[in-house]
């Protein structure tokens, strides 16, 4: 992951995704499947990259009168309401990129942070982690996938390949999978849900 981490540390203020225009029809196929079976009320756009997965649900969701806030935010708020969806993006690399083209504070915590208790004591309905998971170091993965159960009802896997190999002792069930344009998408609940 080296190599990885350097390129985003030089290049992650201007990153824009190349298979953006795939991914956008990707999206919207999850939304279109997902939507109705699970809460993105309160949603964390893990690995924002500049934003892609944040954009692609203001649109899905705006479309369906429903309105979307994005920021970061309290994810306990009780002021949080419950009409809407809230979208907090976070990337240690990208998040220039995800502020300039969502023109919303991101958050920086990278999967080390999350695996080192970030995230604890916040409670997100759905996680969505697009072309990113498959590139944590494997000693890592079962750590930052239990500190994700531990916070969040869904985590939704986004990836060009069929890693990571994510089992239940890492916190999640596999709940639906499909493959589309060669994108894999997998749908997990968190078994501490």
């Amino acid at each position: 992951a080296g190599g990885v981490d350097k390129f985003y540390t030089s290049h992650g203020s201007e990153y824009r995704n190349p298979h953006a225009p795939v991914l956008k029809r990707v999206f919207r196929s999850l939304l279109a499947r997902w939507s109705t079976q699970i809460s993105f009320h309160r949603t964390l756009d893990l690995a924002c990259g500049s934003g892609e997965v944040t954009e692609s649900m203001k649109e899905w969701f705006n479309a369906q009168g429903i309105p979307v806030v994005a920021g970061c935010f309290d994810t306990n708020s009780p002021s949080l309401q419950s009409t809407q969806v809230y979208i907090e993006g976070s990337d240690p690399f990208t998040y220039e990129a995800y502020e300039a083209n969502m023109n919303v504070p991101a958050a920086r915590y990278s999967f080390e942070d999350i695996e080192n208790g970030e995230l604890e004591g916040r409670q997100f309905d759905s996680i969505v982690s697009s072309y990113a998971m498959h590139l944590i170091d494997p000693s890592r993965l079962y750590t930052t996938c239990q500190q994700l159960a531990f916070v969040s009802t869904n985590l939704i896997v986004i990836s060009p390949m069929k890693k990571p190999d994510i089992q239940s002792s890492m916190g999640w069930v596999l709940k639906d999978t499909f493959t589309e344009s060669k994108v894999h998408l997998r749908l997990y609940k968190s078994i501490y849900a």
